[in-house]
């Protein structure tokens, strides 16, 4: 079941009752003036593929669901004044090809098990209050081609395991409390355009 209302004027709350259906598959409410939470049983029916909410007025914490849905492939919650620490929001996604979570009030620090989520290509989080240190075991996710951390409150040195990123060609860094040296591995980055 796919549900396509983005782009509208639509406003208030998200029914509660959309996260009662145990065959969606794709749920695309951007750009329109929706509030308030995210449906607590979002993925009930362990289907959900694509989420989209982004540029809303949504708040709250990210559904315990979500966390345990294995079968994510697209998020984009950019945009919207969801809070809640970011290492225990968001779990392992095994199918996850791109997340976006920027312009939100995340706090806490970036999680190594997005290393393990071994398909995603793009991992968007700027302008959210993430501090800590940039989880070296991102190596792990080779897939990834643009990393986005900017505008956050991120310190210590640029993990040098960053280099195995073969495929990467956006790094966004910027807007942080690093520190340290630049990483020679940073340079054989061959696919590099942004840094």
């Amino acid at each position: 079941m796919t549900i396509y209302l983005h782009s509208n004027h639509l406003s208030g709350p998200i029914p509660s009752t959309l996260g009662n259906l145990t065959h969606l598959q794709s749920l695309q409410l951007g750009d329109n003036h929706l509030s308030g939470p995210l449906p607590k049983n979002l993925c009930r029916g362990g289907q959900l593929a694509n989420l989209t909410a982004f540029n809303n007025n949504l708040t709250g914490l990210i559904p315990p669901t979500l966390k345990t849905c294995k079968s994510l492939y697209r998020v984009r919650l950019e945009g919207n004044q969801l809070t809640g620490n970011i290492s225990e929001a968001f779990g392992i996604y095994p199918n996850l090809n791109y997340i976006a979570l920027s312009n939100n009030k995340f706090y806490g620090e970036l999680s190594p098990n997005w290393g393990q989520c071994h398909n995603l290509t793009s991992l968007r989080i700027s302008d959210n209050n993430i501090s800590g240190k940039i989880p070296p075991e991102l190596k792990h996710a080779t897939q990834l081609h643009e990393l986005d951390v900017s505008s956050n409150h991120l310190f210590g040195e640029i993990p040098k395991e960053l280099g195995a990123l073969t495929l990467m060609y956006k790094l966004f860094l910027s807007g942080n409390q690093l520190s340290g040296k630049i990483p020679p591995e940073i340079g054989v980055l061959s696919n590099l355009q942004y840094i």
